[in-house]
């Protein structure tokens, strides 16, 4: 199981299905397994489906999730309420790897890619808002490196990594906006 807020999440296949449940359970054991998304139902009969990454914001209440139904890698963004299962967005289409929640839970960050599909760069959304209104937290230009997303242990910052295949750079940004982004490890060639 992941240990998530108050929480454990685990994967859990029923007999005969091709794809497992995401579900959960109260960090006290004695609480009785949540359904927090079925990945069968999710595929619906699609010759192809695969949950590229999922999220749980900080308060438990809510899960995004990047979905693929053709095998392109290119990602559907979901965002619901675990309680009921509700949809909270219109699907946000054409995404990559790479989910993080600010610690209030109000934000979320994602990662786009460029026309060439490299990943390039990383948004961060008042997903309450209008996703016009995403801010673009960090654009790498240079075609040899790609973007990737992770988020601390305290969910204050955002970490985006930019890297090629010898060479790389870390870069620390606020969740709450409040504090300018950081360079911790600028880049340095041959240096990962």
């Amino acid at each position: 199981p992941y240990p998530i807020s108050n929480f454990h999440y685990y994967f859990q296949y029923q007999s005969e299905q091709q794809y497992p449940a995401l579900m959960r359970r109260h960090c006290d054991g004695d609480a009785t397994p949540q359904l927090v998304c079925d990945l069968a139902r999710e595929a619906n009969g699609a010759t192809f489906f695969k949950l590229g990454e999922w999220a749980v914001s900080p308060n438990g209440q809510y899960i995004a999730l990047l979905f693929d139904y053709n095998g392109s890698e290119r990602f559907r963004l979901h965002i619901r309420r675990i309680a009921d299962g509700t949809d909270l967005i219109d699907p946000v289409p054409d995404l990559y790897y790479g989910l993080a929640w600010s610690h209030d839970g109000q934000t979320l960050a994602f990662v786009r890619p460029d026309e060439a599909w490299r990943p390039s760069s990383v948004w961060r959304w008042a997903w309450q808002h209008p996703l016009a209104q995403a801010e673009c937290l960090f654009h790498e230009p240079n075609e040899l490196f790609n973007v990737g997303l992770d988020i601390s242990g305290d969910q204050r910052t955002f970490v985006v990594t930019s890297q090629s295949s010898t060479t790389s750079e870390v870069w620390l940004f606020d969740t709450a906006n409040q504090a300018p982004a950081h360079c911790v490890a600028t880049r340095t060639a041959g240096i990962k």
